[in-house]
């Protein structure tokens, strides 16, 4: 069975991306100064439960995340396709561009 990414940085705490995140987290708590709860008062069950619903909330947002990568993909392939006579006009910063 082929380990995915997700499931490596999940798994493996030193992987960058998990060290990445849990610095970022760190900083925010730090420049804002969040009082954080004391858990030792949360009994051990509900800690798994939150974890285990943190846990789902990514697989839901990784599975969206690739849905929407593959639904760009798709359109950015079938707009390279398009016939030469087609085109597209992007602006941004005021500015417009033909494609």
């Amino acid at each position: 069975m082929c380990k995915t990414r997700q499931d490596k940085t999940r798994q493996d705490p030193e992987t960058d991306e998990f060290m990445d995140l849990r610095s970022r987290a760190e900083a925010v708590i730090q420049e804002k100064a969040i009082e954080l709860p004391d858990v030792s008062i949360i009994p051990a069950e509900e800690l798994q439960k939150l974890v285990h619903e943190l846990q789902v909330q990514n697989d839901e947002l990784r599975r969206v995340q690739l849905e929407l990568e593959e639904s760009r993909d798709k359109y950015q392939a079938l707009h390279d396709s398009a016939p030469i006579g087609s085109g597209a006009i992007y602006v941004s910063d005021g500015s417009m561009r033909l494609r």
